[in-house]
């Protein structure tokens, strides 16, 4: 891939990482176990001394571990797409859009209510209580919808496609698991490129339940046309990593 083709895209970014004592090349996927993957290259890079598992999920995310591509010069970031192996983990889209909501919008976190919450109420909601509208608490997953579906262009890495964050038609990944197998695919593909960890065993809280169960009942509360709709938002990640079209 060349360097103007990627800068085009704007994939020299925040989602990807090297961890370069195991000569790896990491993009994250944000709803996709990435968590994990922070714990393990905590440990990995000697930062900590307590298991994987026990690192919090914010703590994981505020202590800088990898350093982004874009920090390299452009010859070494042409080195490093040439040798490192390259990596990432996916998953079904619907159920990670369903994650996204649940954990950005359904459960506290005031920077999103604040700065999306306050947006879909005030678009998508006639007469909305006014303390609701100060807070941005309380949006629907339908509300949710109509706003992924309307903003289609607005680019949150949380639920946006997993080809707008990684672009594997242009990169060319060496592996691409599916957290769905994760349990399978993580210890292997560890074991193959020389780490002796094994993956962490930590599950989120808010995001334990979201299964085809839990994403299939928020979706049912969508009209057809809604999710015709999220399915064309969608349907390149459907295509290009082998997920079943959806019931719509």
């Amino acid at each position: 891939m060349q360097l103007e083709q990627m800068r085009r895209k704007a994939i020299i970014d925040a989602n990807t990482h090297l961890y370069n004592n195991f000569r790896l090349l990491y993009c994250e996927v944000p709803k996709v176990g990435c968590s994990n993957w922070r714990r393990l290259f905590l440990v990995l890079g000697g930062h900590v001394k307590s298991p994987p598992e026990s690192l919090s999920r914010n703590y994981v995310h505020t202590t800088p571990v990898l350093r982004s591509l874009s920090s390299y010069s452009e010859d070494e970031i042409r080195v490093r797409l040439h040798n490192y192996t390259k990596f990432l983990f996916i998953r079904e889209p619907f159920s990670r859009m369903v994650s996204s909501y649940r954990d950005k919008l359904q459960r506290p976190n005031p920077v999103y209510h604040k700065a999306i919450g306050r947006w879909i109420l005030r678009e998508f909601r006639p007469n909305a209580d006014k303390s609701l509208l100060a807070t941005g608490d309380n949006v629907t997953f339908r509300e949710f919808a109509q706003f992924v579906i309307k903003y289609n262009n607005f680019k949150d890495r949380h639920w946006i496609p997993i080809e707008k964050i990684c672009y594997p038609c242009d990169i060319n990944y060496d592996f691409i698991g599916k957290i769905e197998q994760v349990a399978v695919e993580a210890p292997w593909f560890l074991q193959s490129v020389g780490v002796s960890l094994s993956y962490p065993n930590h599950q989120e809280t808010n995001d334990s339940r979201t299964g085809v169960d839990m994403t299939k009942q928020f979706m049912q509360q969508l009209s057809h046309e809604q999710r015709e709709s999220l399915y064309k938002y969608y349907q390149r990640d459907y295509e290009i990593f082998n997920y079943s079209r959806p019931e719509l």
